[in-house]
C-alpha cells in the first residue's frame, strides 16, 4: 500500500520501546526483592519518561519519541528524525542490562 510507509520501521521503533521498558523492569527487579514494586517502579520510571519526554526541546532525544510510530507510517517525519533517540534508548538498554548483572552478582543468594 502506497499510503503507509516505512511500516516496518515504524513497528521496529514500538519493539525498540518494549525491549526498553523490560530493560528497565529487569534492573528494577534485580534492586528489590518484591514483584509489585517493580512493577510499580517500572511504571513510575516509564511514565516519568514520558513526562520529561513532553519538553519540546527534549522530545527528539527521548525513548517517548520512539512511541510516535504513526508520524513515520504517515510521512509526517522522516526515518533520520528518530536516530537519536534510537541511540539513546540502545544506549539505556545496555545500560540497564550490564548494571543489572552487576547488580545481581553482588547479592547474596
Amino acid at each position: 500500500n502506497s499510503i503507509a510507509n516505512n511500516l516496518f520501521f515504524s513497528a521496529f521503533i514500538w519493539w525498540l520501546f518494549g525491549v526498553f521498558v523490560i530493560a528497565i523492569f529487569t534492573i528494577v527487579s534485580t534492586m528489590f526483592i518484591s514483584a509489585s514494586i517493580s512493577l510499580a517502579l517500572t511504571g513510575g520510571i516509564s511514565f516519568g519518561i514520558y513526562l520529561i519526554g513532553l519538553v519540546p526541546k527534549l522530545t527528539k532525544y527521548f525513548p517517548t519519541l520512539l512511541l510516535d510510530g504513526m508520524s513515520l507510517v504517515s510521512s509526517l517525519k522522516e526515518v533520520n528524525y528518530y536516530l537519536p533517540s534510537i541511540l539513546i534508548t540502545i544506549t539505556l538498554i545496555i545500560s540497564c542490562i550490564v548494571g543489572s548483572i552487576f547488580i545481581f552478582n553482588k547479592k547474596k543468594l
